[in-house]
């Protein structure tokens, strides 16, 4: 508890504290005021409603004022008691006071805040598999002060040691960002943001995830290597089975750009291998060799159908993976009550005239009839805009 001497108002005693989270009940946070035992004043901020140094902390400060002289001469407590009558001397004056003081505890709190953030982050950064320190001092000189401050905001902001794991990640991508100078203006902009824009800050990390632009270029710089290896695949005519089926399973994303982390749906597979007495070892020369797969994700399925260099796609072929998705889209038309998607792509090396005209008629079905070059172009230029998405940052 506190004694103190505010003027127009006289000696008050009071207190003010932060909890380690933040107050669940929004009416529950801020200074209460009391006068002769009871609560003339539900807990409020005096006024004050945002852009304050700090202001992060409103959401965890609680606090009493015990101001009796408010009630001495008169009555200057609302008829509810739930408020003071702010028009009068006394309450305007301790309004005054309390303004000053609410300022005085959120840049105390955002100090050690941030010290103990401090503390936090070094010990996760120790924790990495190569210091922090070793990977700066690598940086040009020039770079290595903007690294460091760039580590301090991270520091300030008030959820970075909540996850320790986050916490590991955007270091790393802060550092490799360094480590990559086409990203060094996109994280000096980061540095140089004021004081007085400290949310800003938390909304750029936590709501526009800022740093996934780094993680991007990171894919991008992956995809252009699969792409590549891609159509040295393509140019060489390599068989599409297993070689070229797996490389597809294994990179969705050529297939469609939306697909990034599938499963591997064998319950389907055996559903079409049954129902049209495929072979899957293909030896059996009465019966047609499986030459698809199937993925999923979160209730939307691929069947993925890939033919041989020899055989052009024609009506036969475009109707047989219609015959697959519309099997699939009648037998397994929902999971656990929520409604199934599915999808084909037939893909191959050419398409005959009538294979062209059929193609059309699939689309309408959702199956989709591309040969290797057009996918080949497809996630080329797909890289293309992330590349240039990301150098335009």
């Amino acid at each position: 508890m506190n004694d103190e001497y505010v003027d127009g108002v006289g000696e008050v005693r009071w207190w003010a504290g932060f909890t380690e989270k933040p107050i669940k009940i929004e009416d529950a946070r801020g200074i209460s005021i009391i006068v002769r035992g009871k609560m003339a004043q539900t807990p409020f901020f005096f006024g004050i409603t945002g852009g304050v140094h700090g202001q992060h902390g409103m959401q965890y400060m609680m606090g009493e004022v015990f101001a009796d002289q408010v009630d001495a001469e008169r009555d200057q407590v609302g008829t509810d008691r739930q408020g003071l009558v702010w028009s009068e001397p006394t309450p305007a004056a301790l309004m005054v006071w309390g303004q000053g003081k609410i300022h005085d505890l959120l840049r105390n709190w955002l100090a050690k805040r941030e010290r103990a953030n401090e503390e936090k982050l070094e010990t996760i950064v120790n924790e990495l598999d190569q210091t922090v320190g070793e990977r700066i001092d690598r940086l040009p000189a020039s770079e290595q002060f903007e690294a460091r401050q760039v580590l301090r905001k991270l520091a300030s902001i008030e959820s970075i040691t909540d996850e320790p794991d986050r916490a590991k990640e955007l270091i790393d991508l802060v550092l490799r960002a360094f480590e990559d100078s086409s990203f060094f203006q996109l994280l000096k902009v980061l540095k140089d943001t004021s004081e007085a824009e400290r949310d800003e800050i938390t909304k750029l990390v936590t709501e526009l995830d800022i740093f996934e632009t780094v993680k991007m270029a990171e894919i991008v710089r992956a995809r252009v290597g699969v792409i590549q290896k891609f159509k040295e695949m393509i140019d060489a005519d390599v068989p599409e089975k297993p070689d070229m089926q797996n490389f597809l399973f294994q990179h969705p994303w050529l297939i469609d750009p939306e697909w990034q982390v599938v499963e591997h749906e064998r319950g389907l597979e055996t559903l079409i291998i049954e129902k049209f007495n495929l072979d899957p070892a293909g030896v059996d020369p009465k019966r047609e060799r499986v030459d698809f797969f199937c993925i999923g994700t979160r209730g939307r399925f691929l069947v993925v159908e890939v033919k041989r260099p020899a055989q052009p796609i024609g009506k036969a072929e475009c109707i047989q993976a219609m015959d697959y998705v519309g099997y699939l889209r009648d037998q397994v038309p929902a999971t656990e009550g929520r409604p199934n998607f599915y999808e084909g792509y037939l893909i191959g090396h050419h398409l005959t005239p009538e294979g062209r005209s059929w193609s059309r008629n699939a689309a309408d079905s959702k199956v989709y009839v591309k040969t290797w070059t057009e996918l080949l172009d497809i996630a080329d230029r797909t890289a293309s805009r992330r590349s240039a998405s990301r150098d335009s940052l």
